[in-house]
């Protein structure tokens, strides 16, 4: 079997994958809330693996109280999409109500079988509202093809780095265009759902993440996940081996580090990162003010992916329209990239493509009328 050696202790200073061959999934960048209100009890019937088909999860609320129960966003980020004026009677999948909604790591998730009209009037949202985590988004139900109230969930990827595709009806992705992760959450046992599990749902800042932690030994095999967020460091010894299909996620606030004889095997997947305790690092926030609905009143920036080979997929929302220019410097302020002026009106995506630059870290600034705001990109 192929192996990685390390062979001298490594810090990891930004982040990095270790990815020979890809698992059936990965796992997600963003770390999210369970998507039910504060306080209620979740049952989990089907996790990533026993759901069919597989990647997406279904759970329930169980407590306290008996319903119906509030689902609300796992995550900052805009609604996308909303169908909820289809009637509990509905049976067919394509009858199905939900709300997709993208996040500001490019991620994006689906909240399905939610009640009838609970969305736009109990809610009060509209499509490409940007809201908070823990946002109110609807009650959970079963319309649809659903046996018994739940919330269907799930995160989703793009695969072309353009806005996630799916069916109108019943709000399925293609896999030709998108695929699914297994999603990481705050403050649960594992920090990932297992079929037949219960757990609390509650804010991702109600409990602090774990301190200094060593693994002595540690193996995980196919469709076996790791998942370690630090609020200090995470050191790995020499006995610590992930093997081929197995996922893993080391995240710390200081540091990451292996000792000679770490090893991750041919079709595994391994992300070390250093961020804060329960945050996505490179997580982009906004100041929200409520009129009605909730609206974004900050730039607000996402480069993805970021470390990257030189392409990349800028988006970018501005406060106020503007005129914009892109420039791309090296670490020593030499001009690699600029994009000229335009009009800038609310949202904009652009691919840019500067990967005939050698590796290295490079910073990306937007200049716009009253300022420049950068950002750190690594190619590599």
């Amino acid at each position: 079997m192929k192996k990685l050696n390390i062979l001298t202790l490594l810090v990891v200073l930004l982040s990095f994958k270790v990815i020979h061959a890809q698992p059936d999934f990965s796992l997600s960048d963003g770390i999210y809330r369970i998507p039910y209100a504060d306080g209620t009890e979740v049952h989990i019937s089907n996790d990533h693996l026993d759901h069919d088909p597989q990647g997406r999860i279904d759970m329930s609320g169980t407590g306290p109280g008996s319903g119906p129960y509030q689902i609300v966003a796992a995550a900052d980020g805009w609604v996308r999409a909303i169908v909820d004026d289809n009637p509990l009677t509905a049976t067919d999948c394509a009858d199905n109500n939900y709300v997709w909604m993208e996040h500001l790591n490019g991620e994006w998730t689906k909240y399905s079988h939610m009640e009838t009209n609970s969305t736009i009037d109990d809610a009060g949202l509209e499509e490409d509202d940007y809201v908070s985590e823990g946002t109110f988004l609807g009650y959970e139900n079963s319309v649809g093809c659903a046996t018994g109230d739940h919330l269907h969930f799930e995160v989703a990827v793009s695969l072309t780095g353009d806005d996630l595709v799916f069916a109108v009806d019943g709000g399925h992705i293609d896999g030709d265009f998108a695929v699914n992760r297994i999603p990481v959450f705050c403050d649960i046992s594992l920090n990932y759902f297992v079929s037949g599990s219960d757990y609390t749902a509650d804010d991702c800042g109600s409990t602090s993440c774990s301190g200094t932690t060593t693994f002595s030994s540690l193996t995980k095999s196919f469709d076996q996940i790791e998942v370690t967020i630090s609020s200090s460091t995470i050191t790995g010894s020499s006995s610590v081996s992930f093997l081929n299909g197995s996922n893993a996620l080391w995240q710390a606030e200081d540091y990451v580090k292996f000792s000679p004889g770490f090893t991750a095997s041919s079709g595994t997947e391994f992300i070390g990162r250093i961020g804060e305790c329960n945050e996505t690092p490179g997580k982009l926030s906004a100041d929200l003010q409520t009129e009605n609905n909730v609206e974004a009143n900050e730039n607000l920036i996402s480069i993805l992916p970021n470390p990257n080979a030189g392409i990349f997929h800028l988006k970018y929302s501005l406060a106020n329209t503007s005129d914009v220019r892109v420039i791309i410097k090296n670490s020593v302020g030499q001009v690699m990239f600029n994009s000229g002026e335009y009009k800038q009106i609310n949202f904009l995506h652009e691919t840019i493509d500067v990967s005939n630059h050698p590796k290295g870290i490079y910073f990306l600034e937007i200049h716009h009328d009253w300022g420049v705001e950068i950002e750190q990109i690594l190619i590599q």
